[in-house]
């Protein structure tokens, strides 16, 4: 009789997505535009990296403070490291006036509670982000303050309206309503600010976009 052989579990990275919030984002900046597929494996790519970048800085920040417990103002601090300019300046307006929406309103009652998402009116969901955030934090022994997720959610919003907005410019300068990744790519290259911020990272399925004439 043979032993039976036991088979361990493969545990796989998991890699979040963020394709309904894609879609919701691109109906509010081009309506009537599409997105196909590599695009959106893409934009998963550019939000997974700064959900996990801004993520590390911010408990890094509170770390160097000595700090137990990461706040918004961490993830405000990281966020003015990692963008730049009008950049950094418009992702801070947007999460502050997230952050507002969310302390300001109700928590619904007990049979239809609202979601943090809803309660900060953002599409982006809170809950992905907070994940990352709280992995990280109690990685250092430390915690998550209650609206740190909902301002990390707002930058990441912000920042994918941003490149959904640019590239459904560039997708209709090509004369059809569907981005494309060439049409994300000549986004960021003829924005200086994007174009700075994203030499520092490699985007899935990027290619070579010629320099701006």
């Amino acid at each position: 009789m043979q032993p039976i052989l036991e088979h361990k579990k493969r545990h796989r990275k998991r890699h979040e997505s963020w394709n309904i919030s894609i879609r919701k984002v691109l109906a509010r900046v081009h309506p009537g535009s599409k997105i196909d597929k590599p695009s959106k494996l893409m934009m998963n790519d550019i939000l997974n990296q700064f959900n996990q970048r801004l993520s590390n800085l911010a408990v890094k920040m509170c770390d160097h403070a000595s700090k137990k417990t990461v706040s918004a103002g961490d993830v405000q601090t990281a966020v003015r490291l990692a963008l730049t300019g009008n950049l950094a300046k418009y992702a801070v307006n947007s999460a502050v006036k997230s952050v507002q929406h969310y302390t300001d309103s109700e928590t619904g009652d007990i049979k239809h509670p609202l979601s943090r998402s809803s309660r900060a009116q953002l599409v982006f969901p809170v809950s992905k982000v907070d994940r990352i955030l709280k992995k990280n934090a109690l990685h250092k022994n430390g915690r998550l303050g209650d609206t740190a997720p909902v301002y990390l959610a707002s930058v990441l919003e912000y920042l994918a309206a941003e490149l959904l907005e640019l590239s459904g410019g560039a997708a209709t300068n090509r004369k059809t309503t569907q981005i494309s990744p060439r049409d994300i790519m000549f986004a960021i290259r003829n924005d200086d600010e994007l174009n700075s911020l994203f030499k520092r990272h490699h985007i899935l399925g990027a290619g070579v976009v010629p320099e701006p004439v």
